[in-house]
């Protein structure tokens, strides 16, 4: 099976992901969660957020969700209208009819994370190719931590992550796309006030690039985080159309009694071009 990226426009060469590693965090909880790679008799909820492409230009961010069989890798998954109830063969692409969820994770970041992947998901066609006129969904997916998991707000808490960004921006006219490579980033969750800050910058690119993304104030909702004050600097930085954001938590640091992983997405969709980021934790 193959996916061909150039099917469409909206398919980064290379996709946005953030390498976060929490530092500060304090509470008196211990909840145990599954690794991904866990084989335990025991099931876990999964959950996260994508950007969803439908037909030819809709564009949105959604959750998604499911559950994970860890002893017979039997799982669940909804989101972006695919379903998909299966267990993951050796080669680690989920299959449902035509129906796909491809762990990409291994092709997006050098590190391995415990609870988190970067996921693909769409519909085949015959050739093996992803149907990308139909759609597909671009994200973060894993073992989603639990609402009573996450620092309340008032609680004093907060955490600090700290890592690399790399991501893609497309012209709407076609040609010319952005490489966005080897970026820092900086991420604050402040647990205490409900929020989330988000910074990327220092990109390395081919053509013209993105030199800095700030979303602020993201709020917290639960287990995930949305919204947020967008400023971009560099050039192609007017999204006027569509401008999204989201993220959510992944497992549990009893050494920071704070989730272990996160991870997110961002849309901007503007008369110009298209800009997809992701970004994972560890």
């Amino acid at each position: 099976m193959h996916f061909d990226e150039r099917e469409s426009k909206y398919i980064p060469s290379i996709l946005i992901t953030v390498i976060l590693t929490a530092c500060s965090s304090s509470s008196t909880n211990s909840p145990q969660y599954e690794t991904l790679t866990s084989n335990a008799d025991t099931t876990s909820t999964l959950g996260g957020v994508s950007t969803l492409k439908r037909g030819e230009i809709s564009l949105s961010v959604t959750e998604t969700s499911g559950e994970l069989q860890h002893n017979n890798s039997m799982t669940s998954f909804t989101g972006g209208g695919y379903s998909i109830n299966a267990a993951v063969p050796n080669d680690g692409i989920l299959r449902d009819g035509n129906t796909v969820l491809v762990d990409i994770t291994d092709f997006q970041v050098s590190n391995s994370y415990d609870y988190v992947q970067t996921i693909i998901a769409g519909v085949v066609q015959p050739d093996g190719s992803l149907n990308t006129n139909e759609g597909f969904l671009l994200g973060v997916h894993g073992i989603i931590t639990s609402i009573a998991d996450v620092p309340a707000p008032n609680s004093g808490q907060s955490a600090t992550y700290n890592g690399e960004a790399f991501g893609n921006y497309s012209p709407l006219s076609g040609g010319g796309e952005t490489n966005l490579t080897n970026g820092a980033a900086s991420i604050t969750a402040n647990f205490d006030s409900g929020t989330v800050d988000v910074n990327l910058s220092n990109f390395t690119s081919v053509g013209n690039g993105i030199d800095t993304v700030n979303i602020a104030n993201m709020e917290i909702d639960g287990n995930t985080f949305t919204g947020g004050d967008v400023t971009i600097t560099g050039a192609n930085t007017n999204f006027e159309f569509i401008e999204e954001s989201a993220g959510a938590f992944f497992g549990y640091d009893n050494a920071i009694s704070a989730p272990d992983e996160v991870g997110g997405v961002y849309l901007g969709v503007g008369e110009d071009g298209v800009l997809l980021l992701q970004y994972v934790a560890d």
